[in-house]
């Protein structure tokens, strides 16, 4: 028994230092940006603020916020809100995951020497996988207005309908 419970804690803990959660950290400001740590109230955001898995981050009108993600940036547009959802690093790959409920944002996903970068923005109706690539999503009712400015993009689910570098996700009743 004592070897089963030594066993047990010594996976648990291996199993621990090979996933880490990461922070994004604000970096530029303009206007009005608000964040909601998780189990805080909404507060103004601060240049250096580091923000958590679970963080919502909220810009006024005329207003934007600049997220470093591990060697990714992010730049939240106004009258935007979304949710970092997903920030780890596992072994060799940084997860990054983002739910935009409203509003528009402006991705440079980068990757760093040694590390693979999983980074997905979701919406309610569609989901862009993206790796190595500059993007605009904006939401847009009923789906995900997605301008690929460089790289490739991955979205699910289809339909979608391709347009040169722009793509626009809606749902049908198929």
């Amino acid at each position: 028994m004592k070897r089963f419970v030594f066993v047990l804690a010594l996976s648990t803990l291996v199993g621990f230092s090979l996933f880490s959660q990461i922070n994004a950290t604000v970096t530029e400001i303009s206007g009005r940006v608000e964040v909601k740590l998780p189990k805080e109230e909404w507060k103004p955001a601060e240049v250096g603020m580091a923000l958590s898995n679970g963080t919502f981050i909220s810009t006024g009108f005329k207003s934007e916020a600049k997220l470093l993600v591990g060697p990714s940036e992010v730049n939240v547009r106004q009258l935007t809100r979304m949710e970092l959802d997903q920030l780890v690093a596992q072994g060799d790959t940084l997860t990054t995951g983002i739910n935009l409920r409203v509003g528009n944002l402006r991705a440079n996903v980068n990757t760093a020497e040694g590390l693979s970068n999983d980074f997905q923005i979701r919406t309610p109706v569609s989901t862009a996988a993206v790796r190595g690539t500059q993007l605009d999503v904006t939401r847009v009712a009923g789906g995900m207005d997605l301008k690929v400015i460089k790289g490739e993009v991955v979205m699910f689910p289809t339909p979608i309908t391709v347009s040169y570098t722009h793509l626009r996700a809606h749902e049908t009743d198929s």
